[in-house]
């Protein structure tokens, strides 16, 4: 007889109603991979670090610390410590004058020969501030850090805590992704035990960090604002077509003049966009582009024209004689936010071109207008795509005996972009089949028959 026993447990009922479904968390995508970009410090916390666990003692290293002891061959075998450098200045003058770098680079590397330390990398990242992680030395640091495998280095060895970070949120999420990886961040100029009442010290240096870091942010805006409202240059780079003169009055301070030898290539930009080279009618900024490369016209690095520059030329305000100060802000909760100041300059075209000019962008403006694929002769202009995401354009070819082909190619091909394939980089061109015109309406056409829509994309 089957022995039947019951169960304390109740007997579950399979029904065929669903079950109700909870609400999907969204899993952090994980970044372990070095070539992937580093976003943002909490994405790389929430990617990495809360995802890992720590790394518990498996029954074979268990297996052999219990036979070393039992052996009594309890020697502890000291391994080479690595260290990588982090090298940071924040401002262009500490680079040129060749001072903050060399020092750091030099205490730094004197502190490793007294501990034995090998250094096995070094990152300089020379006028970069540490407001931001946005650096380009301090993410690789970082991501080969966080890769796969084992750590590349055993400690991060900076000057002081604010080479590492200004802000007190992001020193604190990068010490623990590292700290998972088992990397510890040491300055060598300031000292933290290793227990609450380090931690508390440490979090109040990264809070003074921050603290002088906003406070001289806040002070030279303060100085700028008093500059332009006196009429002098605010700093940074003129636009192209103008130069900075030291006042008589302050040689502290400079002002604006338009230097004559740009002024020629601004007024032939203007000219060009509002009545054309005089062989034709008004030229847009590709065609500007074109046109001043091609007759050797360069910018004041002495490189080719590119659409951003000229683009930036002819939609800049300080050209007909008003500069606005202190438009694109960046907004922070403790620092107060200014209106834009507005310069006054020394004009190089008149409004009316200027507001000309503004009205052709806009009537070329792809958003603000039509679609160009409505009145396109091409049946699948704006629609089909390759298999690598590019659009696809239409191309011609001729036969040997007169023919003409058409068929559709991927459009990074047509530029000489490598969009599509990976497997050479030196190989310029798309490795993707062009597909003949009438074979692809084909496809195209039996696909809508069968569903209703059109293909995404054709390999």
């Amino acid at each position: 007889m089957p022995n039947f026993r019951r169960s304390s447990k109740p007997t579950q009922v399979r029904t065929n109603k669903p079950s109700p479904k909870k609400a999907p968390t969204e899993k952090p995508t994980s970044i372990k991979s070095p070539h992937v970009e580093i976003q943002t410090p909490l994405e790389m916390l929430f990617n990495d670090v809360l995802s890992r666990q720590a790394k518990k003692e498996s029954a074979t290293d268990r297996r052999k610390r219990q036979s070393a002891s039992t052996n009594g061959s309890s020697q502890t075998v000291t391994a080479t410590v690595r260290v990588a450098l982090y090298i940071r200045v924040s401002s262009d003058r500490s680079v040129q004058s060749d001072l903050s770098m060399p020092d750091q680079e030099a205490q730094l590397r004197k502190f490793c020969d007294q501990q034995q330390w090998l250094i096995v990398a070094v990152y300089y990242e020379p006028g970069r501030s540490a407001k931001s992680t946005a650096r380009k030395e301090f993410r690789r640091m970082i991501r080969d850090a966080s890769g796969e495998g084992d750590p590349p280095f055993d400690k991060i060895l900076i000057h002081s805590t604010s080479r590492f970070a200004r802000s007190a949120r992001d020193y604190s999420i990068f010490e623990a992704l590292l700290h998972h990886r088992h990397i510890e961040i040491l300055a060598i100029t300031q000292t933290f035990s290793k227990d609450a009442g380090g931690m508390v010290s440490l979090r109040m240096t990264n809070l003074m960090d921050e603290f002088h870091s906003i406070r001289s942010s806040v002070d030279s805006t303060r100085a700028r604002v008093h500059m332009v409202d006196k009429g002098f240059w605010p700093g940074g780079v003129p636009p192209h077509g103008y130069r900075c003169i030291p006042c008589p009055e302050n040689r502290q301070r400079s002002r604006l003049e338009v230097n004559e030898e740009e002024r020629v290539t601004v007024e032939k930009v203007y000219s060009m966009a509002v009545y054309g080279d005089g062989n034709g009618p008004p030229m847009g900024v590709k065609s500007i582009v074109v046109w001043l490369n091609k007759h050797g016209y360069r910018t004041r690095s002495g490189s080719r024209w590119s659409i951003q520059g000229v683009h930036r030329i002819l939609t800049h305000s300080i050209y007909y004689g008003e500069y606005f100060w202190g438009v694109n802000q960046i907004e922070h909760q403790f620092q107060e936010k200014y209106e834009p100041r507005l310069l006054k300059v020394t004009p190089i075209v008149s409004r009316a071109d200027f507001d000309k000019v503004q009205e052709m962008l806009e009537h070329r403006n792809p958003r603000m207008s039509g679609a160009k694929r409505v009145s396109s002769p091409l049946l699948l202009s704006g629609i089909a795509r390759c298999a690598c995401g590019a659009s696809m354009t239409l191309g011609t070819g001729t036969g040997k005996h007169g023919r003409i082909y058409r068929y559709y190619r991927c459009s990074s091909d047509a530029r000489g972009t490598n969009a599509c394939t990976s497997v050479n980089p030196g190989d310029r061109k798309c490795s993707r089949p062009r597909v003949a015109e009438n074979d692809l309406r084909l496809r195209c056409s039996r696909t809508s028959q069968r569903s209703g829509a059109l293909p995404r994309s054709f390999n």
